[in-house]
C-alpha cells in the first residue's frame, strides 16, 4: 500500500531576495512584536515560492539493504521498457533481482554477526521473520458470504467474466420493432447511385494465406524475438 509524504518544493527560491520584498511589502502597524511580523512574512513567502506538496510514494523510507546500485539497476529496467528494448530490459530486469537477493543476503549475514548480545540477535532473527503473517484474500461468493478458499475465488472470477459477453449480448439486443426509417433516409441522402459500390470479401485460400505470410518481416512487430 502506497504511503503519502509531505516535502518542500523549493525550486529556484532564494531566501535573501524574497524576505527582502516581503518586509518591504509588509505593514508593521498591525503587528504588536518584531517577532510576530517575522514570523509571518517568512511562512507567507515560504507558502508562495517554497510550498508544501505531497506525494504517493510506496514507501517513505528505504530499507537498510537499499543502495545506489540497486537504484541505478531499477532505473536501466525502467528505462529499457519504456523505450520496448526488451533483450536490455530482460537483463536489468534478472540484473536488478540478483543484486536485491544478494544486498538483503549481506545486509542479513552481517546484522546477525554483529550483534553481540543475545537480546540484539534475537532482533534480527524477529526481524527475518515477522510474527504478523500475510492474511489471505478474501472474497464475496455469489451466497454473499466471505471464503478465502482459492478454488471458490476463482470459480467466481471466472464464472463472471465468462458471462459478461453473454449479458451484454441480453443487454443490447436490438428489437425487431424498431422504426429504422430515418436512418434509411439518411444513408439515401448521403450516397447516390453513381456512389454506391459493390463491397465484397473474397473467400481465404491456402495459398493466399502463405503469399501474405511470406511477406511479413523476419522480426515481429513488438520487437520480441
Amino acid at each position: 500500500m502506497n504511503a503519502i509524504t509531505s516535502m518542500t518544493n523549493a525550486g529556484n527560491f532564494t531566501v535573501n531576495d524574497n524576505l527582502s520584498v516581503a518586509v518591504t511589502e509588509s505593514d508593521n502597524d498591525t503587528y504588536e512584536s518584531n517577532d510576530e511580523m517575522w514570523y509571518d512574512i517568512f511562512n507567507a513567502v515560504l507558502d508562495k515560492h517554497a510550498p508544501i506538496v505531497t506525494k504517493r510514494v510506496k514507501r517513505d523510507r528505504q530499507p537498510e539493504w537499499f543502495n545506489n546500485e540497486i537504484a541505478y539497476a531499477r532505473k536501466m529496467r525502467e528505462k529499457y521498457h519504456k523505450l520496448g528494448m526488451w533483450s536490455e530490459f530482460k537483463f536489468w530486469r534478472n540484473r536488478t533481482k540478483h543484486i536485491i537477493d544478494e544486498s538483503k543476503r549481506n545486509f542479513d549475514s552481517k546484522m546477525i554477526k554483529n550483534s553481540k548480545a543475545s537480546k540484539d540477535l534475537w532482533k534480527c532473527i524477529h526481524s527475518l521473520n515477522p510474527s504478523q503473517q500475510e492474511k489471505p484474500y478474501e472474497l464475496l461468493n455469489e451466497d454473499g458470504v466471505k471464503t478465502n478458499n482459492v478454488s471458490d475465488i476463482c470459480n467466481v472470477f471466472n464464472k463472471f467474466f465468462t458471462s459478461c459477453v453473454e449479458n451484454l449480448r441480453t443487454d443490447r439486443c436490438m428489437s425487431k420493432n424498431h422504426d429504422y426509417a430515418k436512418l434509411t433516409q439518411f444513408v439515401q441522402k448521403k450516397f447516390t447511385e453513381s456512389e454506391q459500390v459493390k463491397f465484397s470479401i473474397p473467400p481465404v485460400t491456402i495459398n493466399g494465406l502463405f503469399n501474405e505470410m511470406i511477406k511479413f518481416d523476419i522480426n515481429p512487430l513488438d520487437l520480441i524475438t
